[in-house]
């Protein structure tokens, strides 16, 4: 193969090795909210691509592809992720079809290229498909490809055949070479002349074009116009060629008077090749010799030589057939190739050591010429190994065969043996296409680099061998070795241990060597950006260039060191085209570190002239900083209302939220919510300030709602709920958090926790009915109820409705009916009594479990059936529900205690009161999610004291806790509570009071 052929095989192979990355930041140009939506989605693909799970990496590319379809960032990934998963071309296609052509460059060619890397047999529809993706040079090249790789794959004749028989406009001129060469390679003679005639009138014509085409048309039995061609060669090297090659064919065909004549002038004018020594010395003898040879040579071999030399092949192998290979063996096969009877040459042994060399020569050249390479395997397995040049061919045919590790490894001893170069660079490239090619490959360059360092780096295929296996696994070589290697061909950067993550390889490395103290900077310029900054500076041996002056700039600036930065910046940006060539990031950096060494000025008036991206936050918190240290307070507002109109970002709110609140300004708290055309900055407002001020808030919420899309967003329902529920609005509360309801449950996965707590809100409005029962059945304690009756019995029930007014007379006051009946069990039904019970409750204080009621009574079952007024105060002393037995979603168990205390007077008669103190303390445990089921184990001691009587218990029980009856709104809506308690008397007024008593008690309330 010469030199062209290696030249498009490489062309090709570095377009296939063409990396399509995603851009440094994969998240330019997007919005802040498309940034936020598609972050995790892209987190988690990097992550899984990290393990290498590429589906799923595709699964959540895709996701974040739903949310901006056209971002090509992301484009560009999904294609890199396709092709690691090894998905379809279609698949891959689906990803670049849709990035803009301008934007493609070669990345569709590199599927196409992935598709034919083992070499395919396109139909004309086939290839017209691909012509529509691709550029007409790009089809050319891809053309091109798939020749070299079906000649890899199968033979000459089946990629020549394959190339010759396709339109002309996917070929090349590289093409056109490959066909004419290949077809005078398998002598398709015929065919091959008109291409090599118009190679030669092409206008990329050489004397290699004109030595073949001479060559061809002499095969071609032209001798004449064969000689006209080679009298227009004037490159001797061709020149020479052609007449080696003229004098072979005159040998061959038998004309020894013209060769004689030939062979003469060579060795008259000193140019006589010594491999024609021999047949010169032989023609020159000819007159007595040919006589000999022909009265040794049978009359057949004679008969069929003379048929080969007036172009008569079938009359020839037709003749060759009744030669006897006994009589002059050598004769016989050199004509049995001459006539392709290779079979028969197989088939047939010999006993001469001279016959059984040129058998094996003239097989294993006709193998490689029919590209038959297990043929060769079979022959030299054996005895491959007994020449270096044997060895090679097996070696070779191995490679062929696709056995790249057999091959390679053969290669390598024969190095190992022989110590040449190109036996190393053949084994490598082998090593290189087998499974785990670059660690059999990196051990083999290691070992050379022990042999022979200073000749191996001096090869420049042997260094780009190293730097090509460094750019995928630095880990294989040491980095001196590396190091080496770049000096020789600088094509490495020393970011190369940090974009694989081997950064430890070289952490601590003491080193004089300026590209890898430039490797370690890189390394550490993430979590040490000074270190970094400082190694860097320590590996130039002169004054920075532009570039280096720039990333210094840059690490510094990074590092709070602006007084270093600024000293760079001047040598990288040293006048305003500078400036205007600096990334976005470059300038925000530059402009950053002016305002910090006391210049806002030229920082404000650079930051003024930047076209940056509006959108942009930071670039908006920089003018804002810059506008602060100019203390120009209209600037700083002017700036903060302008990054809130581009960004709608959450961090420029909070300063305008901030500023609104400190200075009290309606107008721009108004102007904020007039501007606001999609309710992104009311939204944000409203999260800035929900605790710091709830009114504006509850302001920024409603701004906020009007529009469809947080009429969508339940998160900020809720807090919108919230505040409504605390500023008193009830019923726009219970609205809301039935719309949040709502939403979570359509969605396909309700989140358990946002349900339950939007339920358990909207359950909590105290409006409209609220109903309770609870009381307890014990045994014959005769027990009074303290804080409601001093009646005794064995049972309590206690029945009640209250109504909730949205817009009350008074704050948190409602309108109670209830039932209250107690007694005896037994012969005790006389002391049954029961009273009705009509009041209106106020509660003071919002945060606080404290009730104020007026009523009156009628008894209407029992004695003394009197109504009598009254007025009553309770607490919940504690009222925090830290300690209370509610449901909590996070821990499994917690700390229960409530201190109870009410008191009660009646207005008829004010010596008659109830005074009633209660303190349990225990612990709850989750028994079960489904009911939020709840036990709690207690002991408490309370006081009563009901005018006639004071008493003191003190007791041990356990309590049930559970909910049914699940509602759409409410969650489960019936709170259910069921204990056992035990009661101990320690003081009391009564004597006929007994010391122990038992209590079931229950308490439903919906």
């Amino acid at each position: 193969m010469n030199y062209i052929d290696k030249a498009l095989i490489a062309t090709a192979c570095t377009l296939l090795s063409i990396r399509v990355d995603a851009d440094d930041n994969i998240y330019t140009n997007l919005s802040d909210l498309e940034h936020f939506r598609t972050y995790p989605y892209i987190d988690k693909a990097y992550k899984k691509q990290n393990n290498q799970q590429y589906n799923v990496a595709l699964e959540e590319l895709n996701n974040a592809l739903a949310i901006v379809p056209t971002h090509i960032p992301f484009l560009k990934f999904g294609y890199q992720l396709a092709v690691k998963a090894e998905k379809p071309i279609n698949v891959q296609l689906k990803y670049l079809t849709k990035i803009p052509k301008s934007k493609r460059g070669d990345d569709i060619l590199n599927v196409w290229l992935e598709d034919a890397k083992t070499g395919k047999i396109y139909t004309d529809t086939q290839l017209q498909r691909i012509a529509g993706t691709l550029t007409s040079k790009q089809m050319k090249n891809f053309f091109i490809y798939n020749v070299y790789k079906l000649l890899k794959k199968y033979n000459a004749e089946t990629a020549v055949e394959w190339s010759y028989s396709k339109p002309h406009k996917y070929k090349s001129l590289a093409t056109l070479h490959f066909e004419a060469y290949n077809l005078y390679a398998i002598k398709n003679y015929e065919k091959a002349q008109p291409l090599l005639e118009k190679l030669y009138e092409s206008s990329h014509s050489n004397q290699t074009y004109l030595k073949f085409l001479a060559l061809n048309t002499l095969a071609n039995g032209d001798e004449t116009q064969a000689l006209k061609y080679a009298e227009k060669i004037i490159s001797d090297s061709n020149h020479k060629d052609f007449y080696n090659q003229y004098i072979e064919h005159l040998l061959s065909t038998y004309q020894y008077r013209k060769a004689k004549i030939e062979l003469n002038k060579l060795h008259d004018n000193n140019a006589l090749p010594e491999s024609f020594a021999k047949q010169h010395n032989y023609l020159n003898l000819l007159n007595q010799q040919t006589l000999k040879e022909f009265s040794v040579m049978s009359d057949c071999l004679k008969k069929t030589v003379t048929k080969i030399s007036t172009n008569k092949a079938e009359l020839a192998r037709f003749q060759f057939k009744h030669c006897k290979p006994e009589t002059d063996s050598v004769m016989w096969i050199k004509l049995a190739s001459e006539l392709n009877l290779y079979t028969q040459i197989e088939n047939t042994q010999f006993n001469t050591a001279s016959a059984k060399k040129l058998k094996k020569e003239v097989l294993l050249t006709h193998y490689k010429q029919q590209q038959k390479w297990l043929k060769i395997i079979n022959e030299l397995k054996d005895e491959g190994y007994k020449s270096p040049s044997l060895s090679r061919d097996l070696a070779y045919a191995y490679s062929q065969v696709n056995q790249y590790n057999k091959s390679a490894q053969i290669f390598f001893i024969n190095y190992k043996n022989n110590h040449q170069n190109s036996d190393l660079s053949h084994a490598i490239f082998n090593a290189l296409q087998s499974p785990n090619g670059d660690e059999i490959a990196a051990s083999m360059v290691n070992y050379g680099l022990k042999k022979q360092k200073g000749k191996l780096l001096a090869d420049p295929m042997f260094v780009k061998n190293i730097l090509n296996i460094t750019q995928r696994n630095v880990r294989l070589f040491s980095p001196q070795s590396i190091a080496a290697a770049n000096r020789k061909i600088v094509t490495l950067s020393p970011k190369v241990w940090g974009m694989q993550h081997q950064c430890h390889l070289i952490e601590g490395l003491s080193t004089n060597d300026d590209f890898l103290k430039q490797a370690i900077a890189y390394c550490v310029a993430d979590k040490d950006p000074l270190k970094a900054a400082k190694h860097y500076q320590s590996s130039l041996q002169q004054q920075p260039t532009q570039e280096q002056a720039l990333l210094l700039a840059e690490w510094f600036a990074k590092a709070n060191d602006y007084k270093a930065s600024s000293t760079y910046w001047l040598k990288a940006v040293r006048n305003s085209t500078d400036l205007k060539g600096l990334t976005p990031y470059s300038r925000y950096l530059f402009i950053h570190t002016l305002n910090k060494v006391g210049q806002p000025t030229l920082a404000n008036q650079s930051w003024v002239e930047s076209d940056f991206d509006k959108k942009n936050v930071q670039w908006w918190e920089l003018g804002i900083d810059i506008a602060k240290k100019l203390e120009d307070q209209e600037i700083f507002i002017a700036r903060i209302e302008q990054g809130v109109d581009h960004t709608q970002s959450s961090v420029l709110t909070r300063y305008l939220a901030e500023h609104i609140v400190k200075t009290n300004d309606s107008r721009l708290a108004n102007k904020l919510f007039e501007n606001d055309k999609t309710g992104n900055a009311s939204a944000l407002l409203g999260y800035q300030i929900y605790k710091k001020d709830p009114q504006l808030a509850l302001r920024a919420f409603a701004s906020a709602y009007r529009y469809p899309k947080h009429k969508k967003n339940v998160d900020m329902i809720s807090q919108y709920a919230d505040l409504e529920y605390k500023n008193g609005n009830l019923s726009n509360a219970s609205q809301l958090y039935k719309s949040a309801i709502d939403q979570v449950l359509e969605q396909k996965e309700a989140n358990p926790k946002l349900l339950a707590y939007l339920q358990s809100s909207h359950k909590n409005i105290d409006l409209g009915w609220k109903y309770n029962v609870s009381g307890w059945v014990g045994t014959d304690q005769q027990n009074a109820i303290p804080g409601l009756t001093n009646s005794t019995g064995n049972y309590f029930l206690y029945e009640e409705a209250k109504y909730y007014f949205e817009k009350p007379w008074l704050p948190r006051s409602a309108f109670s009916i209830a039932a209250l009946s107690n007694g005896g069990f037994e012969n005790k039904l006389s002391d049954n009594i029961t009273d009705i019970d009509l009041s209106y409750q106020i509660q003071p204080f919002a945060k606080h479990n404290s009730y104020l009621k007026a009523g009156v009574r009628q008894r209407v079952i029992g004695k003394d059936r009197k109504t009598r007024p009254y007025l009553r105060i309770s607490s919940n002393v504690l009222s925090n529900d830290k300690w209370s037995k509610d449901w909590k979603p996070e821990p499994d168990q917690w700390l229960y205690q409530s201190l109870y205390a009410d008191g009660l007077i009646y207005v008829d008669n004010l010596h008659d009161y109830i005074l009633f103190a209660r303190y349990e303390i225990g612990n709850t445990f989750k028994i079960k999610e489904k009911y939020q089921q709840r036990l709690t184990p207690y002991t408490f001691v309370q006081w009563a004291d009901d005018s006639e009587n004071i008493s003191t218990v003190v007791g041990l029980g356990v309590s049930w806790n559970f909910k049914l009856f699940n509602t759409k709104y409410n969650g489960l809506n019936l709170d259910s509570e069921v204990g056992l308690e035990w009661q101990h008397t320690a003081e009391s007024s009564q004597r006929n009071k007994s010391d122990d008593a038992a209590l079931v008690r229950y308490s439903f309330s919906f």
